[in-house]
């Protein structure tokens, strides 16, 4: 996967595509972006909780983990992985940090799903066996600014992996 620096006008339209219904939530004004209505931050929060974004909560290993929740929480991480792309072209530093935060976070719930504890229950519901496959198909390099967009992509391929193939795992 190449390192694409996105422009000004692909982030700004990368993000008012969470909101094809509504008008944008950011302008570009020459070489700067600035909020297209006083309402912005309310609009963002609505648009966050309508997603799930705010409150995605972490998948915990029960009997009754369905297919649905895992789906959820798997577009989470692509979602918040794009979201930290878009930031490479603004903040690389930023970017960093917050990707180093989303890889902690999955790397808790991989770690929750290979506890010697849970591995009756992960391997006797489909959903969470999914899941397992799911974080198996990730494979992230060392974490360097020049591998951010591929150790980000790599969220994607994980979702790739559980379209196809994870679903259909069975009970």
């Amino acid at each position: 996967m190449e390192d694409k620096e996105l422009t000004l006008n692909e982030a700004v339209k990368i993000i008012n595509s969470y909101f094809p219904d509504d008008k944008p939530l950011f302008v570009v004004d020459g070489n700067e972006f600035k909020a297209s209505s006083s309402d912005w931050k309310e609009r963002l929060k609505a648009k966050e909780i309508e997603t799930g974004y705010l409150e995605m909560e972490r998948i915990i290993v029960t009997k009754d983990v369905t297919m649905e929740d895992i789906a959820k929480r798997i577009q989470y991480f692509t979602d918040r992985a794009n979201e930290i792309h878009v930031l490479i072209s603004k903040d690389k530093a930023q970017a960093k940090r917050e990707y180093i935060k989303l890889y902690e976070e999955q790397d808790s719930e991989y770690n929750e799903l290979t506890l010697a504890q849970n591995k009756q229950i992960v391997n006797s519901l489909g959903a969470l066996r999914a899941y397992r496959g799911y974080f198996g198909h990730l494979h992230f390099i060392k974490n360097t600014y020049d591998n951010l967009s591929w150790n980000l992509g790599e969220f994607s391929q994980g979702q790739s992996w559980f379209n196809v193939f994870g679903k259909d795992i069975e009970d």
